[in-house]
């Protein structure tokens, strides 16, 4: 992944490896990154976009890589930076991150450049046995994926399932009850971070009131 000297618009669909990987490739103290705080959130609000200006007003003698991310834009939000994204102060970059293009208003699009990235993610076999998880666990783990995509979570479910499957003593009618009712609220479009957290603690409370 190569980062860019000019301000642009990047369509990935793992936002946060992308996130991960801006930090790693640009100096600590020239990226800003603005987003919502809120974990349970992943919309972009006008706090944040005014955030954007403030900072982008700070002036600096070299390159400020200032970094936008959130799976929706608030219409409020994106037009308040409509005219500091047009006009940028010297040495100021705009990065905004976004997993749908349709994320943003046709007047963003038409100021940024849109760069799509082509980065391939790793597929890993590493067990999630979230089955086996305690609470503590399962909060960390919902943190991790608060921004999975349908894909990513309806991925996480199946091998949820092979991995009980695979454990005699975990399988229960109730407990494929469950994959069932997920993968079926997944399909009808619901937000895949509140599929994900419903389907934890699922299994969590199965557990707990089997003794298991």
């Amino acid at each position: 992944m190569s980062v860019l000297n000019y301000s642009h618009i990047v369509v990935t669909k793992n936002m946060d490896n992308y996130e991960q990987n801006l930090k790693q490739r640009l100096p600590i103290n020239s990226i800003k990154m603005i987003k919502n705080p809120d974990i349970n959130k992943t919309n972009f609000k006008i706090e944040q976009a005014n955030e954007v200006i403030k900072e982008a007003n700070i002036s600096t003698k070299d390159f400020k890589y200032i970094v936008l991310s959130a799976q929706k834009y608030e219409i409020q939000a994106q037009n308040s930076i409509l005219k500091i994204l047009e006009e940028p102060p010297k040495n100021i970059v705009f990065i905004i991150i976004t997993n749908l293009k349709t994320a943003l208003l046709p007047t963003v699009l038409s100021r940024l450049p849109v760069v799509y990235d082509k980065t391939k993610q790793n597929k890993t076999n590493i067990k999630q046995n979230i089955h086996r998880m305690d609470i503590q666990q399962i909060y960390s783990f919902l943190e991790k994926n608060r921004r999975a995509t349908k894909e990513q979570a309806k991925e996480v479910i199946t091998n949820s399932l092979f991995e009980i499957k695979s454990d005699l003593m975990y399988q229960t009618n109730s407990l494929l009850d469950i994959f069932e009712k997920s993968l079926k609220l997944l399909e009808l479009n619901s937000r895949p971070i509140n599929i994900l957290t419903l389907f934890c603690l699922s299994l969590f409370m199965e557990k707990k009131s089997a003794s298991i």
